[in-house]
């Protein structure tokens, strides 16, 4: 199923196949391993294209910008959205990106600021947002 359309999405399964999300997601991660594909094709391409990687701390998404407030805004403005092409996904986030308001850029790394000095003064310790 997945082969024929590697565009499928969760809901797309759970219709068809009458199964719950947790048990697709099993599948395709623990039993599939989607995540190893998913995890080495990025880095092969950015290795051909000669960008240089920056390490960033394991397991701290509070600390990244991108995770803690672009991914997730951008992720629920194209909830639900199909794409015929990836150039017209890569064209709907471009577009949403710019719609992001000097305002909201500058309350995220106000955000991001807190974070680190949180960090600090935590010495590196894990903390969730309160």
């Amino acid at each position: 199923m997945i082969e024929r359309d590697r565009y499928m999405t969760y809901r797309e399964i759970q219709t068809s196949l009458g199964i719950d999300m947790k048990a697709i997601h099993t599948i395709l991660h623990d039993h599939l391993s989607v995540w190893k594909l998913c995890s080495v094709k990025p880095l092969i391409f950015l290795s051909s294209k000669n960008v240089e990687l920056m390490t960033h701390c394991p397991y701290s998404p509070d600390l990244s910008p991108n995770d803690f407030f672009l991914f997730p805004n951008i992720k629920k403005k194209m909830r639900g959205e199909r794409f015929e092409l990836p150039e017209a996904a890569v064209e709907t986030f471009r577009t949403l990106i710019s719609e992001v308001t000097a305002s909201e850029w500058k309350k995220c790394f106000e955000n991001w600021f807190e974070r680190m000095q949180k960090c600090i003064d935590l010495k590196g310790e894990y903390f969730e947002k309160q």
